[in-house]
């Protein structure tokens, strides 16, 4: 990927992927070869298999859609989530979930991959502050 001098330029990139990967047929291949797998070899089996399949994955990326409205617990009004994932032998996982219009970075890192996952979060924050710059500019939304 080159230099663009837009963030946007990025965005509409990273759409295209996204759209081009949603309507591939890896997710249905995916689950096929690991149904076959567990029906073959057994779920311990199956089970060690994935657990190496994680231990050689660097990055996790995953995204949640949001509720439309704040979900009450036990009476109270949740003001955020921020779902994650333990135990996972991933040098890093960032969740991104979307809870009423607000935006949750997860981010979990191996401390020998990522040394200061801090400025990791700073970056994204930045990333993010100059994709919304960029969007306000062209006359997209008003705030």
């Amino acid at each position: 990927m080159r230099h663009r001098e837009d963030p946007l330029d990025y965005v509409e990139e990273m759409n295209t992927i996204m759209q081009l990967k949603k309507a591939s047929y890896e997710p249905f291949w995916t689950a096929f070869i690991a149904n076959l797998a567990i029906k073959l070899f057994g779920i311990k089996i199956s089970g060690k298999l994935n657990r190496r399949v994680y231990s050689s994955t660097t990055l996790c990326f995953s995204n949640l859609p949001e509720p439309q409205e704040e979900v009450p617990f036990f009476g109270y009004e949740v003001s955020y989530l921020a779902p994650t994932c333990y135990g996972l032998p991933i040098e890093i996982l960032i969740h991104v979930f979307s809870y009423v219009d607000k935006v949750t970075f997860v981010v979990s890192a191996n401390e020998n991959t990522i040394p200061d996952p801090e400025k990791l979060c700073d970056d994204l924050q930045h990333s993010f502050h100059l994709i919304k710059t960029s969007f306000l500019s062209r006359g997209f939304a008003k705030n």
